[in-house]
């Protein structure tokens, strides 16, 4: 099973997710980049937390996709 739990101040906190799954709970996120909510997600108390997916290829393609077509797109709308 799965289970959604939020790093910031929606509910339910994903500390509390994990407390209450059982046995061992491995944790990924969307997160971007490390800072305080992937600290949160790290102390949560997860047997396994996958780190932050920014520095992935697909997510920099991405941006630098969004920003060309920005770019050369922007005059033409």
């Amino acid at each position: 099973p799965v289970a959604i739990g939020y790093a910031a101040t929606a509910t339910p906190h994903v500390s509390d997710v994990v407390a209450a799954a059982p046995g061992r709970v491995a944790v990924a996120s969307w997160l971007l980049a490390p800072g305080l909510f992937h600290r949160a997600v790290v102390d949560s108390g997860a047997d396994v937390v996958a780190a932050p997916i920014g520095a992935h290829l697909r997510v920099v393609e991405a941006v630098l996709l969004r920003y060309y077509e920005a770019r050369c797109f922007q005059d033409v709308a």
